[in-house]
């Protein structure tokens, strides 16, 4: 028997601030791209994916920890690392997440909880927002 492919992406959760910017040298690689994402998200929604985008700038801290817990959750399950993109493994609770790091929460078929969080390091290299949106578009589903 084969590989079991994965859900569809159902639905994308874009986290970020518009009252912080998020070029940061320290973060660089995890921010590739940022400029690419609104089209991408834009094209993601013409072929029938249900985006949210979140200003968290607008939300409470609540807001952001909740979104963060579950985007630490995610990457406990799928064992990747974002503790270090997110400031978590220095001042926990990811202070960086949404803010000078945008996120991205990917759901899958009909699942209430997300099943990938973007952008993350796995097998040894950090795996972009864009990467995984345009692999998406391109039918890749996830790089």
């Amino acid at each position: 028997m084969g590989a079991k492919s994965p859900k569809p992406v159902r639905r994308l959760v874009y986290c970020f601030s518009s009252g912080i910017s998020p070029v940061r040298e320290d973060r660089e690689e995890a921010n590739a791209g940022l400029e690419e994402v609104p089209g991408l998200l834009e094209e993601s929604r013409r072929q029938g994916i249900d985006v949210e985008e979140v200003d968290l700038s607008k939300q409470d801290e609540e807001k952001r920890r909740a979104l963060y817990e579950q985007a630490a959750a995610v990457a406990i399950r799928s064992h990747c690392g974002i503790r270090k993109i997110f400031g978590s493994q220095q001042r926990g609770y990811g202070p960086h997440f949404g803010r000078e790091v945008p996120a991205l929460l990917v759901y899958r078929g009909e699942e209430r909880i997300p099943a990938e969080v973007y952008p993350c390091r796995r097998r040894g290299r950090v795996m972009s927002i864009r990467d995984f949106l345009k692999g998406l578009l391109e039918g890749e589903g996830s790089p």
